[in-house]
């Protein structure tokens, strides 16, 4: 399946339990999600049957697509010694990948939660009123 890469965060981020996502008794106006429903890369999550979250194959769909970006992410924060200011990191995902600010947040989330399968360990911490979050590599 060939996507860009816009279209692959959203969908990640779209049907990542972490978000609200596409839920099951609501329309889901998004084609490209629909599509991927149809296609059998997501279904109704035997967790949590109110949502659709991504099947093995679409994981494998989208991972190649979210990896190279969450690569990107890591070595934009580098520059920083690994620590990332939440509106910095946002604005730079807003800048690098064209997305709306909600989306750029909700990418932002999701990597700080799912860092671990990149091989990232993720520590909070705040410098004043800002948060920030420090990721170093799992060794």
């Amino acid at each position: 399946m060939n996507l860009s890469v816009q279209d692959a965060i959203r969908l990640t981020v779209g049907f990542s339990k972490l978000t609200n996502g596409y839920l099951v008794d609501e329309p889901i106006v998004d084609t490209l999600a629909c599509n991927f429903i149809e296609a059998g890369y997501a279904s109704v999550d035997k967790d949590v049957p109110l949502r659709y979250c991504l099947t093995q194959e679409g994981i494998e769909i989208l991972n190649p697509y979210i990896t190279k970006v969450f690569d990107d992410f890591i070595g934009f924060i580098k520059k920083t010694e690994l620590d990332s200011y939440d509106d910095v990191s946002i604005q730079w995902f807003i800048d690098n990948y064209a997305l709306e600010r909600t989306l750029a947040e909700n990418l932002y989330w999701y990597f700080t939660y799912t860092s671990k399968r990149f091989g990232y360990e993720v520590s909070e911490y705040s410098q004043g009123k800002r948060r920030m979050f420090h990721f170093e590599k799992i060794k």
